[in-house]
């Protein structure tokens, strides 16, 4: 049976630092939820509560209608219908590939010719019929990661948890292995949450995705609502190849402004907010474009960067600021321009940004449209 994922109010404290800081989240049964964030935001010990190796200072696990964890509640790893991939993937380096894979049925008592008949639908699933009899020592590290994927899937956990599999493979075999869990996942119908600092594997992947930052979720929801409706600035900055510009801004005379008075660039009609509040301004690259001297409109002069090739574009990238709070602005454009690194370059914006941010949350403000 496919069992969804409850978390309320779940707390991880180490000493006095809480490194996951009361998060509320229920992931759908079946669903894909990706754990995604930067180095110690939470989300390998959010991973680790899931799977009974840590115990919650508060608040309660779920998975489905059974309490996993919370106050006098700490079911153990192997009562909570769950399997795990460790980075490290953590074979047994003594047994067979067989012998690894059918390890966890014989823990649960299987019967011997149940096991044998489970062991070879996993392997046969995962395409390593032809390794069953060799150590791990003896194959490769991403032929290492299907075993561990088998050995967890063979006892048909409920729930499937996975720590950063793919941080140890080379890039190519990173895009082919990504398609492969996806045909895992939708194989066994589990509920998977999968750990990664890697967006591009969350938007490639997920049906869910939590942002997580400092403890806490920033943003969870599909991955395309992530993208297009950012709840924050950190969100706009962390997501997207590229990610969003998000620039300083101060309202002035019912104007946002970058820079300062009387000599700042023009970014739109304030929307009701009142003069003197700071704002962060967002741009999706594809929202900007390179422009020349008098052509009009308000502009940004950035020094340039760097150049690099993406899908056919070229993403443009300058810095404008005093070095001390330098900000990059990427822009795409058809072609590399005429440029070496330090030339000014304009950057054309359009009549107002696509979101704005209040500068002392972080937290997306709801602007009064003109009629």
């Amino acid at each position: 049976m496919t069992t969804g994922i409850r978390l309320a109010g779940l707390r991880k404290d180490f000493g006095a630092t809480a490194a996951v800081d009361g998060i509320d989240l229920e992931v759908p049964a079946g669903a894909f939820l990706v754990l995604l964030g930067p180095s110690g935001c939470g989300k390998t010990t959010t991973l680790r509560m899931l799977a009974g190796l840590e115990h919650p200072t508060g608040g309660e696990i779920r998975f489905g209608d059974r309490v996993v964890a919370g106050p006098g509640v700490a079911l153990a790893p192997g009562r909570r219908d769950a399997g795990l991939v460790f980075q490290s993937y953590a074979l047994w380096p003594h047994m067979t590939v067989r012998g690894n894979v059918e390890w966890p049925l014989t823990v649960a008592r299987t019967p011997a010719a149940r096991r044998r008949e489970r062991v070879a639908e996993v392997l046969e699933l995962l395409a390593i019929e032809r390794l069953a009899g060799r150590y791990p020592g003896e194959i490769s590290g991403g032929q290492q990661q299907r075993v561990a994927i088998a050995r967890m899937i063979a006892p048909r956990p409920s729930v499937l948890l996975f720590d950063e599999p793919l941080s140890n493979l080379d890039a190519k075999l990173r895009v082919e292995t990504r398609a492969e869990l996806l045909r895992i996942h939708r194989a066994t119908g589990a509920t998977s949450v999968y750990v990664t600092h890697d967006q591009v594997e969350a938007m490639t992947m997920a049906t869910h995705v939590a942002l997580m930052r400092d403890g806490r979720v920033e943003q969870f929801g599909p991955p395309a609502d992530l993208l297009d409706d950012p709840a924050s600035d950190f969100v706009a900055t962390f997501m997207g190849t590229p990610a969003a510009n998000v620039l300083d801004a101060v309202v002035r005379g019912g104007r946002v402004e970058h820079g300062g008075p009387g000599d700042g660039t023009d970014l739109g009609p304030a929307g009701g907010l009142a003069d003197g509040t700071a704002v962060r301004a967002m741009y999706r690259p594809e929202s900007l474009w390179l422009t020349s001297a008098g052509a009009g409109g308000p502009v940004l002069r950035v020094a340039f960067a760097e150049a690099t090739p993406m899908a056919g574009r070229v993403v443009v990238t300058g810095v404008v600021g005093d070095p001390a709070r330098r900000v990059r602005v990427s822009v795409l454009e058809d072609r590399r321009p005429a440029a070496e690194p330090g030339d000014a370059l304009l950057v054309a914006l359009p009549e107002r940004p696509d979101r704005l941010f209040d500068a002392a949350t972080g937290r997306r403000v709801d602007l009064v449209r003109a009629a």
